[in-house]
């Protein structure tokens, strides 16, 4: 079928390299102050959603923000 399969070992190896390098992108943007501008949306996106009854933990908007980063590359 031509389907290329690769070593589950190497998958990992590969999936943690990429989350290291998005977690070490994330500390250096907020080491240099620019995730304020994440910051600040969270407040107000908990500030509203609040108000309606939801809530989303300031760790899982990380996660979130994560997720996004790594799909936009």
């Amino acid at each position: 079928m031509g389907i290329a399969l690769t070593e589950h070992d190497t998958v990992l190896l590969r999936a943690r390299s990429a989350v290291a390098f998005i977690e070490e992108r994330i500390a250096q943007a907020q080491a240099a102050g620019e995730l304020s501008w994440f910051n600040s949306a969270y407040r107000a996106w908990r500030l509203e959603a609040k108000q309606q009854g939801r809530g989303m933990s300031y760790a899982e908007a990380r996660a979130r923000l994560r997720h996004f980063s790594a799909n936009s590359h």
